[in-house]
């Protein structure tokens, strides 16, 4: 455990959530650290592996720390939880997904199809 330097695929800097953070939303409501639930992706730019993967869209989180991605660029997709943070992240030929995609259902299903068609030369129907 601790501070490891990691394998340098996508620029940035892996934080840990504060330990007590407040929902804009809602006064007074302080947030759970590690996030566990649903929440929603919101789009930043187009990728194929969004592809018809709605802004808004809810997918299932698990998780204390977060991407702090440093390449405005990689961003494909933001979550608010006390703080808007990368959720779905791309450089080059590497992504980095935080949420569940095993645990979303549909949405989930959709990414996961969605980069089987991107890295196999054929198509996948749900």
């Amino acid at each position: 455990m601790g501070q490891h330097e990691g394998l340098h695929l996508i620029p940035g800097r892996v934080r840990r959530f504060p330990d007590a953070m407040h929902d804009p939303g809602m006064a007074g409501h302080t947030l759970r650290v590690p996030q566990i639930g649903w929440n929603q992706l919101h789009r930043r730019q187009d990728d194929a592996l969004l592809e018809e993967v709605p802004d808004g869209a809810h997918a299932y989180f698990a998780h204390s720390y977060y991407c702090d991605a440093t390449d405005a660029d990689a961003v494909l997709a933001t979550t608010d939880y006390g703080i808007d943070y990368p959720s779905i992240v791309r450089h080059k030929n590497a992504w980095g997904i935080q949420p569940h995609p095993e645990k979303s259902h549909t949405v989930g299903l959709r990414i996961l199809a969605n980069f089987m068609t991107m890295v196999i030369p054929t198509q996948v129907d749900l």
